[in-house]
């Protein structure tokens, strides 16, 4: 006797399915499991955009990829929770997320260890874009060499750290993303490898706090729209062009510009109603400086 039954909604349909084989995932399937022994053959995981169309949730347990290299993920909008344990995807060094995926409300609960060995991330255009939380922490990627997001991508996160990442090389970041970063602390002895990085890509960024010993290797800065800047002694140290939009650094408590650190920097231009509360800029040791444009309404306390 055959049995058939039907379901009119598959979206109230919680059916949780610990995988052996990718090649054999029932469609209705809500929740995936990946648990130790089971797919340890996989080294490159593969998602695409019309698979795992009705996943919700993704749970790797520990040592449950761990054979895995590379991952390549292109839709899964409606996944809701991404859970993965120390050790789940230990080995991994590359990720690729395609355009216009991973959109949906999402929880991240990962382990300590598994950004460890990552060296390239690539995020297409319009991804991750319903992303929340305070912060967003890069420090864990201890070997991370290439960082590449396209436009519209990333947005919800509030505040931006960075310790360490001393291997990255190359930094892209397309229009439109991490449009609310309103917060970025890079921390001592960062970044040293960064040639370049447009920080006037973070447009609603009001405070950028670089410890001392960081991005000595980029050559040209610009801020746009700051209210407050702190950096640390041996930082930005090979800045030679440094350029500070309209409307910038204009909180009330910021009263002094310490330019003493860009002692390679050759030209300094400030933009319009800048710096207005600044009463005092140090530039003792600045021997290379030869050009310093100063806009309308710009430190006017100091012209004073």
């Amino acid at each position: 006797m055959m049995c058939r039954f039907e379901i009119d909604d598959s979206s109230v349909v919680e059916w949780r399915w610990y995988v052996d084989d990718l090649n054999r995932i029932p469609e209705l399937v809500s929740g995936l499991v990946f648990e130790e022994g089971r797919c340890d053959e996989i080294e490159e995981l593969i998602v695409n955009e019309n698979e795992w169309k009705n996943v919700r949730s993704i749970e790797v347990k520990r040592n449950g990829l761990k054979g895995v290299i590379s991952v390549n993920v292109n839709g899964l909008n409606g996944l809701e929770l991404l859970k993965v344990e120390n050790g789940g995807l230990k080995n991994v060094e590359r990720i690729v997320i395609g355009s216009n995926s991973l959109n949906g409300e999402m929880v991240f609960d990962m382990g300590e260890d598994v950004w460890k060995n990552v060296k390239s991330i690539e995020i297409g255009s319009g991804c991750l874009r319903r992303v929340s939380g305070e912060w967003i922490d890069l420090s864990r990627l201890d070997d991370i060499e290439r960082m590449i997001i396209g436009s519209d991508s990333v947005n919800g996160i509030v505040n931006m750290r960075m310790n360490g990442l001393n291997d990255l090389i190359e930094v892209e970041i397309g229009s439109g993303s991490l449009m609310t970063i309103e917060r970025i602390e890079i921390g001592y002895d960062s970044l040293s490898s960064v040639g370049c990085i447009d920080m006037s890509r973070f447009v609603n960024m009001k405070e950028l706090i670089i410890r001392s010993g960081s991005l000595g290797e980029i050559e040209s800065l610009r801020l746009n729209g700051l209210e407050r800047m702190e950096v640390g002694l041996g930082s930005l140290s090979g800045v030679k062009v440094l350029e500070i939009g309209d409307n910038s650094l204009n909180d009330r408590e910021f009263k002094s510009l310490d330019l003493r650190t860009f002692e390679s920097v050759e030209r300094i231009e400030i933009g319009r109603n800048s710096l207005m509360n600044v009463e005092s800029v140090l530039i003792d040791g600045i021997s290379c400086l030869r050009e310093w444009i100063v806009g309308s309404n710009s430190l006017e306390m100091v012209q004073r």
